[in-house]
């Protein structure tokens, strides 16, 4: 089977590389199981004018595989480097029993500078059949190692840009024990064939170019009390991709250091290893080494102690080392005494103050006060809220209280004792005794709610006495009369003698003012109301009032004989809706049927308050002929022409144009040439040295083109980019095969030598739809730097 494979990868410096690879297997079966084969492109190393890498295949299947032949051939970046290119195989697979492949190591493999290609082939191949050793069920081996070099650097050395090329070719097996080989061709599309899924292809992770060395502190400082472990003391910022860092005692040459060497002062030197390549500099740091004293501090405490210097909290004497800084160790000399607690019960009224510490408390709690000797003094306090208990006492003359015994003779607020914390308290009140005489004029009799009595005549009268005061009653009595009064109204009455508002025919009773009673006779009539709905534009004056309203609603009108007028007005705004026209000659509106012959506003019918308006233009005619002669079609004003005749257009300004158009049919004659060398072309003088389609001059719509093929000696049907069509006449799809690699540049040019379709051929297979072209003839042809060959398409 063959295997045409596609490589990606970008390590972090932009490196791109793809890469197509042809194989060839020698498998136990005629159908390959999916994941059969992994392949991993794997870098190893990379300086600023080298880069190694190697291929490793693993079998992934539950049988064993053998390895038989190796293609390589690809293109790399033309801004890759200034230099030559030059390439080997290191030739350090890990097979012995392989046959020497690939070749010598020291001999460089074909480059073809020209094309910027690398073109290598087993050949023969590594194995012969009989001989084959198999890659094991599960194992991987390195199938070949290659080193890149230029005579400079690369330019720029973060991308290598290589494509590689697909190879045609076959894997040759044994099928079901058959003593001869067989060839498998490679699983394309729906042609049917098998192994479309026989490897897995993975890249290794990003390899650097050109190696620095890592970054350190340009000073470190040390304490001579300080073991120093080994060189890792010193801190390097580096990369995670990093593999190892190696020290020397000099800044070029020399024995990497054994990383367990104590330090000393002097100057030590860094470097980083990656991939067995190491950076060509090396950063220094100076270690210097201080000698070591000690501080110690002398603290008495009791229960513990928290040192500052390292926030470590002790709880027993003792001498303790700190934190060393600038080479100076902390000592602390600590002394513990015991804490210990004096408690102090007290219950008070409302506050206390507590002598211990002077402050005052006004809630119950346990309180901290001062230490002396470790000895901390502590209030247990119980506090009992102050209350007073307030009596109320009236009476006449003199008051004995009992809390106290004492005896009152004037209203006030007394205090008594305290029990509990409560305090009681004597609100007094001792008022003088009076006289209370009450005015009253009545009508007929008078009840007096003092005492109850009933009263029919004039006098003065005495009732009961309260609260140290005796009430007296001055009386007038008046004979009563009645006034009455007769009303007519509309549905309903109030009347102002009550505020009552009547709804019925009747005879009431109102209020009495100066013992006269007032009596209404009251006759009602219902009310009722005629509403008049109006509709009108902008305003409306109402006859029934003489009231002109400008907006929508309900208005009340005059009343007679207990009817009420009401208006239901609906005002819609009367407006202008106005069109701009801008016509030639004349303009019939079908607003109102009339023609105009002048520009000007003009007002048509008015519906539901909108009058119609139009701004009238009226814009003279006038004209232009042209006269024009074409090949084949001519475009004028978006339309194409392709016979003669005569033509008109008439723009938005009143302008007409007038085309005379004379067509002449386009024809073209292709001259066909095959040159071993260069061929100069009689119709444009120019020499032309690569093969193509080139277009001359025309004459009388005649285009002359040249069909060139360049087949020179120096190149073979194999690197030349052939490709055939069909189905040539074509309607719908076009399919191309040909030779070339993936992503090839195809066009598709007209007789008239523009490029009508263009596009990218991904496969050696692929189906172009020209369904959207018009009949006629076209040239198809793939651009590149490869000699190519042209058809014609119908």
């Amino acid at each position: 089977m063959i295997f045409n494979l596609s490589i990606k990868r970008e390590n972090t410096l932009g490196l791109r590389l793809a890469i197509f690879l042809t194989f060839s297997f020698l498998i136990t079966s005629i159908r390959c199981r999916a994941q059969q084969l992994e392949m991993s492109l794997e870098w190893i190393c990379s300086t600023t004018n080298t880069a190694d890498f190697q291929i490793r295949l693993t079998n992934t299947d539950t049988v064993p595989i053998t390895f038989n032949a190796l293609i390589i051939r690809g293109i790399h970046a033309s801004n890759l480097t200034t230099g030559a290119i030059t390439w080997i195989a290191l030739n350090d697979n890990t097979i012995p029993e392989w046959l020497n492949w690939p070749n010598a190591g020291t001999t460089n493999l074909p480059y073809i500078s020209s094309q910027r290609k690398l073109n290598f082939s087993s050949g023969t191949g590594i194995f012969t059949s009989p001989t084959a050793q198999a890659i094991p069920s599960g194992a991987g081996i390195v199938v070949g190692t290659f080193r890149m070099s230029t005579t400079t650097t690369w330019v720029p050395n973060s991308n290598f840009d290589f494509v590689w090329e697909a190879i045609s070719g076959g894997v040759v097996v044994y099928v079901n024990g058959a003593s001869t080989v067989t060839n498998i061709l490679q699983y394309i599309g729906s042609s049917g064939q098998y192994c479309s899924q026989c490897l897995t292809v993975t890249a290794s992770s990003a390899q650097p170019l050109n190696l620095s060395a890592p970054t350190i502190p340009a000073n470190q400082s040390f304490c001579s009390a300080t073991t120093i472990s080994d060189l890792s003391a010193i801190p390097l910022y580096i990369s995670p991709q990093i593999a190892s860092i190696l020290w020397y005692d000099n800044p070029t040459g020399g024995t990497a250091l054994n990383p367990t060497t104590l330090l000393s002062n002097g100057t030590y030197y860094a470097s980083q290893m990656v991939n067995g390549c190491e950076s060509a500099t090396r950063e220094a740091t100076i270690v210097s080494i201080t000698p070591s004293t000690t501080n110690t501090t002398q603290i008495s405490a009791c229960g513990t102690y928290t040192w500052a210097n390292n926030g470590q909290t002790y709880t027993a004497s003792g001498t303790y080392t700190g934190i060393t800084a600038n080479c100076v160790i902390e000592t602390l000399d600590l002394s513990i005494t015991p804490s210990t607690t004096n408690t102090t019960p007290i219950s008070a009224c409302g506050t206390y103050t507590w002598a211990n510490n002077g402050q005052t408390y006004t809630a119950s709690g346990t309180y901290s006060g001062t230490t002396s000797n470790c000895v901390s003094e502590t209030l247990n306090l119980t506090i009992t809220p102050s209350t007073t208990n307030t009596t109320p006492i009236s009476t006449c003359g003199t008051y004995t209280w009992a809390n106290n015994g004492q005896t009152y003779t004037a209203s006030g607020t007394y205090i008594g004792t305290t029990a509990n914390c409560v305090t009681e308290i004597l609100n007094l009140t001792i008022p003088p005794s009076t006289t209370n005489t009450t005015q009253i004029s009545a009508c007929g009799s008078y009840t007096w709610a003092n005492n109850g009595q009933t009263y029919t005549a004039s006098g003065t009268y005495s009732g009961t006495t309260s609260n140290c005061v005796t009430e007296t009653l001055n009386l007038t009595i008046t004979p009563s009369t009645t006034n009455t009064t007769q009303i007519s109204a509309c549905g309903t009455y109030t009347w102002a003698n009550n505020g009552q508002t009547y709804t019925a025919s009747g005879t009431y009773s109102g209020t009495t003012s100066n013992c006269v009673s007032e009596t209404l006779n009251l006759t009602i009539t219902p009310s009722t109301t005629n509403t008049t709905p109006i509709s009108a534009c902008g305003t409306y004056t109402w006859a029934n009032n003489g009231q002109t309203y400008t907006a929508s609603g309900t208005y009340s009108g005059t009343t007679s004989n207990c009817v009420s007028e009401t208006l239901n007005l609906t005002i819609t705004p009367s407006t202008t809706n106005t069109t701009p026209i801008s016509t030639c000659e004349t303009y019939t509106w079908a607003n109102n049927g009339q023609t105009y012959t002048t520009s000007g506003i003009y007002s048509g019918t008015t519906v539901n308050c909108v009058t119609q308006v139009i701004n009238l233009t009226i814009n003279p005619n006038s004209e232009s002929t042209i006269s024009v002669s074409a090949c084949g079609v001519y475009a004028w004003y978006g339309q194409t022409y392709t016979t003669s005749g005569i033509y008109s257009n008439t723009n938005s300004n009143c302008f007409t144009e007038i085309l005379d158009l004379t067509i002449t049919p386009s024809s073209t004659n292709t001259t066909t040439i095959v040159s071993p060398s260069s061929f100069t072309w009689g119709n444009t003088g120019i020499t032309y040295t690569s093969s193509g389609f080139y277009m001359g001059s025309t004459v009388n719509c005649v285009t002359q083109y040249l069909d060139l093929t360049i087949n020179s000696s120096g190149i073979s049907e194999e690197e030349m980019v052939l490709f055939s069509l069909y189905p040539n006449p074509v309607s719908e799809g076009l399919t191309i095969n040909f030779n070339g690699v993936s992503n090839e540049e195809y066009l598709i040019v007209d007789n008239f030598g523009s490029v009508v379709k263009r596009g990218v051929l991904e496969n050696m297979s692929t189906e172009i739809s020209v369904s959207e072209l018009s009949a006629g003839l076209y040239y198809f042809k793939i651009e590149g730097t490869k000699p190519r060959k042209f058809s014609k398409i119908n």
